[in-house]
């Protein structure tokens, strides 16, 4: 390709416009993609957080419902893995 001077600069000045371009998109991209997956597992953990607060609490309920019904407070410990201490 022969071009004269100024449409050589011209071209090369486009050239790394285009690059500098693709080059922002990119990091773009990237940073976005990473505060996605950041935010995800933030709220995949407060979700697990829920869920386990909600499983130890019907755990109790059930631990707390047999001790009622006079089942053996060592029994309700070994299988619901709870501690009898504060089972008062």
């Amino acid at each position: 390709m022969n071009l004269g001077e100024q449409e050589r600069r011209a071209y090369e000045w486009h050239m790394e416009e285009l690059s500098y371009q693709a080059s922002m998109y990119q990091s773009s991209y990237h940073d976005g993609r990473l505060d996605g997956e950041k935010k995800g597992m933030e709220k995949g953990r407060a979700e697990g957080r829920e869920e386990g607060r909600e499983e130890g609490l019907k755990e109790k309920a059930m631990a707390k419902a047999l001790k009622q019904e006079g089942v053996d407070l060592a029994v309700i410990a070994r299988t619901s893995g709870l501690s009898i201490e504060g089972s008062g």
